[in-house]
């Protein structure tokens, strides 16, 4: 009424059909209303449900209050709302795909706001029961495929992305203006016939008013797919399963783009940057915790991670079931709870292609290494274009030692993601778990040229390191800490006490590592102060100062502590620096306490094994501990890093030809930052890459000598006096060396 009298013609109905269009949205306001299931927009009043005591009364009440409260509105019209519509019949609709919103005002989209709108409205409608809403990253994937990472694309393009997307219907969305207020047209057209089912064109809402514009929007679409929730409870406004804050939102989608492309240092700094915005917004702390390539300690980990659990109300379903399962598996330590949660959310949304990710790498944890390979498999069937299935698919069979089922998922990879450094840094790995190190290079060579920064360059260092290729080494390294922004200083630091334990200047070493120990703890730096402490142990083992062994592993305990993630891997180092000293009763103890501790933890039984069989090993009962070694590597990968005290153990019980294998690749090998690989997160590992990689030519030339390989054996120990000749410490497997190979040579050592 207002508008049909505006003093000023130009402002009045220019047509009947746009007064009826506004008569007919009018009309269909009460008819949620009375349905019970209307929401608030910016231009729209609240209508709560009706409750049913006193139905006739309260009837009367709340339909006079609705007419009333639709009056004033149109009376005073606060926002200027204005919908006009141009609609055919529509067959029932239950799949849909939101292809972008074309920023016409900001063709660059500078600001992210079609991002958001497209985002934003896949979030609303997606809480609609009955609907299948196609995720973006599914929709960009198949784009990818079909022409380019081009977020603008012709709507021709946009029926082929629909098509193979399997969707029946799509919408296409354009921003005609953004300022004062947002001019935003939405059309649903039918994939396979190509005919508009519905056009529409929503005004009256400025950029601070998105979350309202999204809700109306998903408002119109449910209406004209014909999918319609059946309470006020069912859909909630989309800003309460989200953030209030735009730039919030804004943060948090750059964030999941550069997460998406293993950019982790500019992804954690902008879902920080998000929750600065807003402290409230769940999702943003849930994929600070679930970073790609994460440097974010297990106690900073864990902190975003009860956060989003403390707030998952306010995210929609999907995402809410999302952070439950993290917080199941992370923080509860309960992976049998945390796959029922998983598996519950790829039943109710089964192209949630992240919970096929997550469900086979907790079949991995359980060491059910087939059903993870059918669980990424599933995934794939699901959205074959998903890149992440098809990088952990090549992992898993690399794995298990399947190396023409590894190459031909890390190259599906590659095609996926040409121009991602992750990818070539992936197939790096692949080549790098099947001991072909050159072409390992090669491919993180070729990461590191699309991003300088990027992981693979500590990979190149850690090589170089180990290949004694000392310039590389360095000029590598220090590009790893120059990635490292911040703590650059502290990595530049320790690297020269990395190049002291392998020359064999352990007691400098040792010195050093006491210096930063004293400077991190001033500092305040837990991570570090652990590392340090880890050092200090292996070391203390290699020097025989098993007192001092028993002190720092007893320290690093304390430290761990302060963050409950690590309840095992101290205390077994912890154990055998006791037995060590002479305190078998305190190392018992200590097993006992594991064991109790352990007990029907599935996903702990290696860990325990290889324990277990470290404390034989220490107490001299070699085949004891060869068979316990046996059990543990049965909860491994088939194809794993070579491990020091095994192949010792292999050598000592007469297997020498097993041995020789072991200690050849241990004398190459480097960690690649894969766990399950790397092994990593079992006893005394770091004593591997630290110490266990140069002594392995001395074993070898044992291992050679006992089998008469007597040029072998001389050139090992050979290698081993050469790279330790500084050493600064009595070694009695140097002593031995040297007595071996004079004899060997024919040479008196007189």
């Amino acid at each position: 009424v207002a508008k049909a009298l505006a003093k000023d013609k130009d402002e009045r109905y220019q047509h009947i059909d746009d007064m009826l269009a506004d008569l007919r949205r009018e009309r269909k306001s009460i008819e949620y209303a009375k349905a019970g299931y209307a929401r608030t927009t910016a231009s729209m009043p609240v209508v709560e449900p009706i409750k049913p005591m006193k139905k006739y009364r309260n009837f009367l009440i709340a339909a006079s209050a609705t007419i009333l409260l639709v009056i004033l509105f149109i009376i005073f019209n606060p926002f200027n709302f204005q919908v006009s519509t141009q609609k055919s019949a529509a067959a029932e609709q239950r799949s849909l795909a939101v292809m972008y919103f074309q920023n016409i005002a900001d063709p660059e989209d500078k600001d992210h706001t079609g991002d958001m709108l497209a985002d934003l409205l896949i979030t609303s409608l997606s809480q609609t029961k009955g609907l299948e809403v196609i995720s973006r990253e599914r929709l960009f994937d198949i784009q990818k495929e079909l022409q380019t990472d081009s977020k603008s694309i012709t709507p021709e393009m946009a029926t082929r992305v629909a098509q193979r997307a399997g969707v029946t219907t799509m919408l296409l969305g354009s921003i005609l203006q953004k300022e004062p207020e947002m001019a935003v047209t939405v059309r649903l057209i039918d994939v396979n016939s190509g005919k508009i089912i519905n056009s529409q064109r929503v005004t009256g809402f400025s950029t601070k008013q998105i979350f309202s514009l999204v809700d109306t929007l998903a408002l119109l679409v449910r209406d004209n797919l014909r999918v319609t929730t059946g309470s006020a409870s069912d859909t909630k406004s989309v800003a309460e399963v989200t953030t209030k804050s735009p730039e919030a939102y804004r943060s948090y989608l750059e964030g999941l783009e550069l997460n998406n492309r293993f950019y982790t240092a500019e992804a954690k700094a902008a879902f920080r940057r998000s929750i600065e915005l807003d402290s409230t917004f769940a999702m943003a702390y849930f994929w600070l915790a679930n970073l790609s390539l994460s440097d974010l300690s297990p106690k900073e980990t864990d902190e975003a991670l009860k956060k989003a659990y403390a707030l998952s109300k306010n995210a929609s379903e999907r995402e809410r079931i999302s952070i439950q399962t993290a917080y199941a598996a992370r923080v509860e330590k309960d992976i049998p709870r945390a796959m029922v949660l998983v598996e519950d959310l790829i039943q109710k949304y089964p192209h949630q292609q992240t919970a096929y990710l997550v469900l086979g790498n907790f079949y991995s944890q359980l060491t059910q290494f087939e059903k993870a390979i059918d669980t990424y498999w599933r995934g794939l069937q699901s959205d074959s274009l998903d890149k992440n299935l098809w990088n952990a698919l090549a992992y898993g069979y690399s794995g298990l030692g399947k190396r023409e089922e590894a190459s031909q998922a890390i190259n599906r990879y590659v095609q996926l993601a040409p121009a991602e450094a992750n990818p070539y840094d992936s197939k790096g790995d692949v080549y790098s778990m099947f001991d072909e190190g050159d072409s390992a290079v090669a491919w993180w060579q070729k990461a590191i040229a699309f991003r300088a920064d990027f992981p693979s360059v500590e990979k190149l260092a850690n090589s170089a390191f180990v290949r004694r290729s000392d310039a590389s080494a360095e000029k590598y390294f220090r590009q790893f800490a120059a990635s490292k922004r911040d703590e650059a200083k502290l990595y530049n630091e320790v690297y020269p006490t990395y190049v002291s334990i392998r020359d064999g200047a352990l007691e400098r070493a040792k010195k050093q590592c006491l210096e930063f120990l004293a400077s991190h703890r001033t500092q305040k730096l837990q991570t570090w102060v652990s590392g340090d402490l880890s050092v200090l142990t292996m070391l203390d083992y290699e020097l025989g100062d098993f007192a001092d062994m028993v002190r720092h592993a007893g320290e690093r305990v304390i430290e761990l502590r302060k963050d409950p993630s690590d309840i095992i891997f101290s205390r077994w180092v912890q154990a055998i620096a006791h037995q060590r000293n002479g305190n078998s009763q305190k190392a018992r103890l200590i097993v006992d306490t594991l064991n109790e501790v352990l007990r029907g933890r599935t996903e702990f039984a290696g860990n325990y094994d290889y324990g277990s069989a470290l404390m034989l090993y220490e107490e001299g009962k070699y085949d004891d501990a060869l068979a316990r070694f046996e059990t543990a590597l049965k909860s491994f990968y088939p194809n794993h890093a070579p491990l020091y005290f095994h192949a010792l153990c292999e050598l000592k019980t007469g297997h020498a030809e097993k041995a020789i294998s072991e200690f050849e690749r241990l004398t190459r090998w480097f960690p690649i930052a894969f766990v399950p690989f790397d092994l990593n997160n079992i006893p005394m590992s770091e004593y591997g890459f630290l110490i266990g990689v140069v002594k392995a030519h001395y074993w070898l030339g044992v291992a050679y000598e006992q089998q008469g390989q007597k040029d072998r054996a001389m050139n090992e120990y050979a290698k081993f006096l050469e790279i330790w000749k500084d050493a600064d410490f009595k070694s009695k497997e140097m002593e031995d060396a040297k007595t071996r190979l004079s004899k060997l040579r024919g040479v008196s050592l007189k």
